[in-house]
């Protein structure tokens, strides 16, 4: 029941940094491409 509750709450973060990862790489390509 722990174990799962632990796996669960780090498949999120991996999927939030993941999110956060991209959304960083996004606007760093799009600043770069408008100057």
């Amino acid at each position: 029941m722990i174990k799962e509750k632990i796996f669960y709450i780090l498949i999120h973060v991996n999927g939030l940094l993941d999110y956060i990862l991209l959304e960083t790489k996004g606007r760093f390509a799009w600043k770069q491409g408008g100057e």
